[in-house]
């Protein structure tokens, strides 16, 4: 299996309530994107740890689902055949 690496990157300035950052990715998904604790705890423009987290599991629900489905019709096949 060939290793895969991916990097990604966070700048914070200031303290927890008043202080703000960035973040990017390396895909360039997120590029200088705003987060802070206005973008978790208020109504502002940006992101925050929860909704990254809940995008990264989501796309691996979905893949996983995907690929169980595939599986379960493949094997359906070969009970056919």
């Amino acid at each position: 299996m060939v290793d895969i690496i991916k990097k990604g990157s966070a700048h914070w300035e200031g303290s927890i309530k008043e202080g703000k950052g960035t973040i990017s990715t390396e895909s360039g998904a997120l590029s200088q994107q705003p987060y802070g604790f206005n973008t978790r705890f208020e109504d502002k423009v940006g992101t925050n740890p929860e909704e990254i987290i809940g995008a990264a599991v989501s796309q691996w629900r979905f893949h996983y689902s995907l690929e169980k489905q595939v599986l379960q019709q493949m094997q359906l096949i070969q009970k056919l055949l």
